[in-house]
């Protein structure tokens, strides 16, 4: 139902005489295929390799979104490679703050979603080795989305560290509980310091 759906967007759009412009899958307008050495952008057909950090696959979705946008504002593609290189993370955003004695790194990440978590987590599993974990849930906020963010965790994470994160005027220890209720791997750590 869901292509249904699309296919139909995408027929009023074209009735009304405005471009699409696909990124993602191979056969989009714009793709990047991004291996350990080379990574490999297409747009329209004209391809350009660069030699790239190691983005994970949210951040290659992102940069292909956001080269589509540029390329719908009618910047050309030549700037638009040019320019690539010279991106930089966000601080908070997967963030490497760190590395242990044995040579884990240590990211800091500020995804506050049940979504945003689980790719996180995924970009960080390597060799079916799942990472570890310290997160918690704001107070006042969306109180359902804290179950699953604890469900989400003990599927995709090795150890997982509960922790208060901003609770307002919310009982932290209430928070806490909610999150591992869905998350039997977890153990509980008030204090974030």
């Amino acid at each position: 139902e869901n292509i249904k759906g699309i296919n139909n967007l995408k027929k009023q759009i074209k009735n009304k005489n405005i471009k699409i412009i696909s990124y993602g899958n191979s056969k989009s307008d714009i793709n990047i295929k991004n291996n350990k050495k080379i990574t490999e952008i297409k747009i329209f057909g004209n391809k350009y390799k660069l030699s790239l950090l190691n983005y994970n696959y949210f951040e290659i979705e992102n940069l292909a979104c956001s080269i589509s946008c540029c390329v719908a504002m009618g910047i050309k593609e030549e700037r638009i490679i040019k320019c690539i290189p010279k991106l930089r993370n966000i601080p908070g955003r997967m963030q490497e703050i760190g590395r242990l004695n044995n040579s884990s790194k240590v990211f800091v990440d500020y995804a506050h979603t049940p979504e945003a978590l689980k790719n996180v987590l995924i970009a960080c599993t390597k060799n079916n080795i799942k990472p570890n974990i310290l997160f918690g849930c704001g107070g006042e906020r969306d109180r359902s989305k804290r179950g699953l963010m604890g469900k989400i965790a003990n599927q995709y994470a090795n150890k997982i560290y509960i922790t208060d994160d901003n609770p307002r005027r919310e009982n932290a220890n209430y928070i806490r509980k909610t999150i591992i209720k869905n998350c039997i791997k977890a153990r509980e750590i008030s204090s974030r310091r």
